[in-house]
């Protein structure tokens, strides 16, 4: 009776096909780096009854090794090196000023300006 009461709730768990590829991610992840096609793969998982679409596909994928990595942005946080900034107070260092289009087009030169305009 046990048994079947968990097989009852891992099918609670797993309604969506979303929610089953994303459990079979970590299984399937490897197969794609070693060059299986998702087409291959989406005709693998049909065969054993979960049908996906490429796109459902791609994105599980996509969502799956963007949270092996730490998640984007958060992750690139960790990483930055401890560097001074500009804008901090006490800072010896000066914000880097960002010439306007005028000043582009002076530094040009009128003659290249010109050869354009042509």
């Amino acid at each position: 009776m046990s048994e079947n009461l968990i097989e009852r709730l891992k099918a609670l768990s797993e309604r969506g096909s979303h929610s089953k590829l994303r459990n079979l991610m970590p299984m399937i992840d490897p197969h794609v780096r070693r060059g299986v096609s998702h087409e291959d793969i989406i005709a693998t998982l049909a065969e054993g009854g979960l049908t996906v679409n490429i796109y459902t596909f791609r994105s599980a994928l996509y969502a799956y090794r963007k949270k092996q990595r730490g998640g984007g942005v958060e992750s690139s946080k960790k990483h930055t090196p401890n560097m001074e900034s500009p804008n901090e107070p006490g800072s010896n260092l000066e914000p880097v000023k960002t010439p306007t289009y005028k000043q582009t087009l002076d530094k040009l030169g009128a003659k290249y300006v010109t050869k354009i305009s042509r």
